[in-house]
């Protein structure tokens, strides 16, 4: 614990420092407040306003990275954030539901040091850690009860003393004058003088508070959270570059089903994982969307249902499975970006087998037997296959290796990146030699259909003279 004025010499140092680097910053702006708590150590907080969106020149999560890098040590601790994520959703959030706020209170400071172990988290914090100063009075009924009062006429007593109470106007020469009855500001300073608020008994014996209630000195949380009717605590934190939610979502559920909350109290995870999940829904029928309406063009494209389906599961199908494979080899975490990847990759990969598919059926309507047909159009499209993937690899590759993220601050690029360059090298590979495969086995599936609608219809007639 350190005095205010020591406090006080640290934030100077800090807005020194950000006030010499302000325009490098994009920093607007530089406001600080302190705060005193009764049974807890002074604290101070510096709010930094940035510049508009459309003036800025970095991204907060670089402006952060150059403030942890430049700022001088500091003796006493070391500064911590809290930022709005921007783009990049609500952020790490637990949520925390029981009946005590109290409680509630305690179990979120044993999270946060659980929490503290997990390597990706900074900054971690509750919601109940910030609040204003309180004082509770706790009456001592029996006491009370003897003296011949009752706690609301005691709480009325604290109330006139504390805020005051307006009486009837004063009617003078000069007009209405209002009148309110309160204490002086110099009698309501400590916690002294509030244990010597005169009470009156019914038979006019003065009394002090202190001889019937004691005081408890605390904060009080900032805000009561309710769900599902039952209060709640948000425990929250920064994520540190390279870690997303996806990433630490196993490793928080393990530690957390090994932590026995009381009966009565659950956790589940914030508003930023379930975001996470209800885009990953999202995208997920996106996906599916956009299969089936490729699957359509294609039908209209060849005139019938078989052909395409050699595009979509020769193409579509392993491209999905190259970039699952590739991110499980390198480490990957599958995000919301990978999903976008996905939908970019499935309307690239088709165009391989489109135009593969395309120049086979061109090459039998001239006459060229099928196997035939087969071979030569993979030798006629293999180079403009390769060079086409090759260059979509080589322009993604800079995007896929680097950190670059959406609006400076927002979610990474190079999911999306290294998802459409291993589902198109892998699709490209593979399709290669499974879309000419597929071709075979739904045109002898064609075959045989039409042969089969054949003797039907030859069958037909005879069945009918018979």
């Amino acid at each position: 614990q350190y005095p205010l004025e020591r406090l006080e010499k640290s934030v100077n140092q800090v807005e020194e420092f950000l006030f010499a680097n302000q325009e490098d910053l994009d920093i607007k702006s530089v406001y600080s407040f302190f705060a005193v708590g009764f049974d807890r150590p002074a604290r101070a907080e510096s709010t930094i306003l940035l510049t508009d969106e459309d003036e800025a020149t970095l991204g907060t999560r670089e402006i952060i990275r150059r403030i942890e890098a430049g700022l001088p040590e500091i003796v006493i601790g070391k500064p911590s954030f809290k930022f709005d994520q921007q783009g990049g959703g609500e952020g790490f959030s637990l949520q925390f539901k029981g009946d005590s706020t109290s409680h509630l209170n305690e179990l979120a400071t044993d999270i946060i040091r659980i929490l503290r172990s997990v390597e990706g988290l900074k900054d971690i914090r509750s919601d109940s850690q910030a609040g204003d100063r309180e004082v509770r009075i706790r009456i001592d009924k029996s006491r009370a009860a003897a003296a011949g009062l009752t706690a609301e006429e005691i709480a009325q007593s604290v109330a006139i003393a504390m805020r005051g109470e307006n009486l009837r106007e004063f009617r003078g020469q000069g007009g209405e004058i209002d009148v309110r009855l309160t204490f002086r500001e110099n009698d309501r300073q400590t916690l002294e003088q509030l244990a010597d608020l005169p009470l009156y008994t019914s038979d006019g014996r003065r009394i002090t508070l202190g001889t019937l209630a004691r005081f408890q000195l605390g904060r009080a949380p900032q805000t009561i959270r309710r769900v599902d009717r039952q209060t709640s605590v948000i425990v929250s934190a920064n994520l540190e570059d390279n870690f997303t939610l996806d990433r630490l979502r196993p490793q928080i559920r393990k530690l957390m089903n090994q932590y026995a909350l009381p009966p009565g109290y659950s956790w589940e995870f914030g508003r930023g994982f379930n975001e996470d999940e209800e885009t990953q829904k999202i995208m997920s029928t996106n996906i599916l969307w956009g299969i089936a309406l490729i699957f359509i063009v294609l039908a209209a494209l060849f005139e019938s249902v078989l052909y395409p389906l050699s595009i979509v599961l020769g193409s579509i199908l392993f491209s999905v499975m190259g970039v699952f494979l590739f991110f499980a080899a390198t480490g990957t975490v599958f995000s919301f970006m990978a999903s976008i990847g996905i939908m970019i990759l499935i309307g690239v990969v088709v165009n391989n087998g489109i135009v593969l598919v395309d120049h086979i059926n061109n090459l039998r309507r001239e006459g060229m037997p099928r196997n035939e047909a087969i071979v030569e159009a993979g030798r006629d499209r293999l180079r403009p296959i390769l060079m086409t993937v090759l260059t979509t690899i080589l322009g993604l590759t800079p995007l896929a290796v680097g950190n670059t993220q959406v609006g400076g601050d927002g979610p990474p690029y190079y999911p999306m990146a290294r998802a459409i360059i291993s589902g198109l090298a892998f699709s490209t590979v593979v399709s290669l030699f499974v879309v000419p495969s597929m071709y075979i086995f739904f045109d002898y599936l064609s075959n045989w259909g039409r042969k089969v609608v054949r003797i039907a219809r030859k069958l037909g007639p005879q069945a009918a003279g018979a």
